[in-house]
């Protein structure tokens, strides 16, 4: 069944449907015009340089 609230940001189209998960357990899609596989708001995490310091510390 058609998820017609996700767009396909490689294509367009509004022809999406589940397809898994991720090892996080997020929701996976595919577009069923262009195949391409996607999360949608998959944020990034980024490490601020005070714990990179920290973790630079701790290995050494």
């Amino acid at each position: 069944m058609p998820n017609n609230d996700l767009i396909c940001a490689n294509c367009g189209s509004s022809h999406i449907v589940k397809n898994g998960t991720i090892h996080n357990k997020k929701q996976k899609y595919q577009c069923q015009t262009c195949q391409i596989q996607f999360v949608p708001n998959n944020s990034k995490v980024y490490i601020n340089d005070q714990t990179k310091e920290l973790i630079d510390k701790l290995s050494k």
